[in-house]
């Protein structure tokens, strides 16, 4: 099922909530609602530091992108996990 914003256009819904409906319909998974999370200081301009943590924070933060998109697209099959040290091939979706 492709995920849209359509049915949240009517209500005032946080983006907290569409992350976590969108994570009970397995189209991302915690780690992904998790790096939104983490995102929010990046994007709004507080400092972070410079290490493997924030190097592993975004590559978490490209593999929600990709899962949003792949569900917009339709997409199924394989995919590198960049948001998992060694970078593993998986399967979109997930199970």
């Amino acid at each position: 099922m492709l995920w849209s914003l359509r049915p949240f256009k009517s209500k005032k819904v946080s983006v907290k909530q569409i992350m976590k409906d969108i994570e009970k319909q397995g189209i991302v998974n915690k780690r992904d609602t998790n790096a939104w999370e983490v995102r929010h200081k990046k994007a709004h301009g507080e400092k972070i530091g410079v290490g493997q943590a924030q190097i592993d924070s975004h590559h978490k933060l490209i593999i929600l992108l990709n899962h949003l998109i792949f569900n917009l697209i339709g997409y199924k099959g394989k995919y590198t996990d960049y948001g998992e040290h060694g970078f593993p091939i998986k399967e979109y979706p997930h199970n």
